[in-house]
């Protein structure tokens, strides 16, 4: 009687034990699926669509309460299956799971691209277990009272024939509480009912060994499955991101043509907002419709070289809708669209960057002609007064080359009785940050002798306040 009270609490306990794990499993299986539903909202900082993925767990009745951290711990969203649920944990745990207060409580860290980008935390209930437990007891304590009433019965007349049997069973059931064998089996010592008895308990043992089989194997499949799931999911969703950003947010014109008929694939807003094309209208064309005729030649030829697979060259001619021609620098990449070896376009419009750099060569060209052309010295020196540039109109007028008037060479062109009262003026001003003006006697190459000038400096100043260098007024 006691062994059939230990084998049946042991088959309780185990089933009890092996119950929770599977518990454990079931949750973990079906948290990792949606915190990988969820990973592409939490990025995108998308609460409608986590919450919709959470809401698809009323499905599933025994999980109580659920809510998604974001990468800083914050909360996200969250589920619960009754209105006033229990409150979310205030920050997330690194992750695992734990029983407590009749409840089964999990976090599973949401990974993307091997970075954790937030966490899930799920809340089941045990009445699946309770229920399981519940049902196991009612077939223990039935197998329990049932065991007693034969005993009992033929206890008299067959105590010796019953009790071997017996005594065999009840070891097995020991070896198999002990050791978690379920391979091992009950020997049959008769073909009367004890006989069938070890052969009813070898079959619950057959049958509990496939089902751990089954389970075993369904686990491994399920794993297999999620992981090839989440590859996939990985891989389609870093490429449809990394082709929606370029194309949907970026600011510069882009597109995606075909290497060998230079048909246009695709284009992004930006583009058309440029060229004044619509989606349609591009589509239609080739890039060297966007080619004056006379750059056509290089395009091609620039084409059908063998470029490298990222190559920035420029600048070209560009012509919109409207005739208007722009200059363009081209920044192209080979890839693959649709299963066809395409290149992706970057250009940007360098029109009056240009502009602006012919305007200043000339401006820069017009100011050495009036320096050149004046009897008067211009010149700068940074913040502390020295000549940190060549100042080509001072040395023309005192003959001082570069290496001697660099620095503060250039005080010895001026008359050493001058000296002194210059450096102490220009000291003053640079101290006060105001006009410098002073007059002394400089020296003239081409006279060959000490002229009377005046001169006069202005501060420029740097964004903070600070004297970046004086120039003449």
């Amino acid at each position: 009687m006691l062994s059939i009270l230990l084998t049946t609490a042991g088959f309780v306990v185990y089933e009890y034990a092996t119950f929770r794990q599977f518990l454990v499993n079931d949750l973990s299986t079906k948290a990792e699926i949606i915190g990988q539903n969820c990973s592409a909202a939490i990025v995108f900082a998308n609460a409608e669509d986590a919450q919709q993925t959470l809401e698809a767990l009323r499905s599933q009745p025994h999980i109580e309460f659920a809510a998604v951290y974001n990468k800083e711990g914050s909360l996200f969203v969250t589920y619960a299956r009754v209105q006033r649920g229990p409150p979310a944990p205030a920050k997330p745990e690194p992750g695992g799971f734990r029983f407590e207060q009749n409840r089964l409580r999990l976090f599973q860290p949401i990974i993307v691209n091997n970075a954790r980008v937030g966490t899930l935390y799920v809340e089941s209930n045990l009445e699946a277990l309770n229920d399981r437990i519940v049902s196991y007891g009612s077939i223990a304590l039935l197998v329990v009272v049932t065991s007693s009433i034969v005993a009992f019965l033929f206890a008299s007349r067959l105590q010796k024939r019953i009790s071997q049997p017996i005594l065999a069973l009840a070891e097995t059931s020991r070896v198999v509480s002990e050791r978690q064998d379920y391979s091992v089996r009950a020997q049959k010592i008769s073909d009367d009912e004890l006989g069938a008895l070890a052969d009813a308990f070898n079959g619950m043992l057959s049958q509990i060994q496939l089902r751990e089989t089954t389970l075993q194997q369904a686990n491994a499949a399920m794993t297999r499955e999620i992981a090839e799931r989440n590859k996939a999911e990985k891989v389609l969703g870093a490429s449809e991101e990394r082709f929606r950003r370029l194309f949907d947010s970026h600011p510069l014109p882009m597109w995606v043509y075909d290497a060998q008929s230079l048909q246009f694939l695709v284009v992004n807003e930006s583009a058309m907002k440029e060229y004044g094309y619509s989606r349609e209208e591009f589509l239609d064309m080739r890039i060297t419709e966007i080619r004056p005729p006379d750059e056509i030649p290089d395009l091609l030829a620039n084409v059908q070289s063998g470029r490298p697979p990222l190559q920035s060259y420029g600048p070209w001619r560009h012509r919109r809708k409207d005739g208007e021609l722009v200059e363009v620098e081209i920044v192209s990449h080979s890839t693959e669209f649709e299963g066809r070896p395409a290149f992706l376009v970057v250009a940007m419009n360098i029109t009056e960057r240009r502009k602006a750099e012919r305007e200043l060569k000339t401006s820069e060209e017009r100011y050495r002609s009036l320096v050149s052309a004046m009897t008067s010295i211009v010149w700068t020196a940074d913040d502390e007064g020295k000549f940190a540039l060549p100042q080509r109109s001072w040395e023309k007028y005192t003959g001082q080359r570069w290496e001697e008037h660099a620095g503060l060479g250039c005080m010895n062109a001026i008359h050493p009785d001058d000296r002194d009262r210059v450096r102490k003026v220009w000291e003053e001003a640079s101290a006060a940050q105001t006009l410098y003006e002073s007059e002394g006697r400089i020296w003239h190459a081409q006279s060959r002798s000490y002229r009377h000038f005046t001169a006069r400096a202005v501060p420029l100043f740097r964004p903070d306040k600070t004297v970046r260098e004086w120039t003449e007024p």
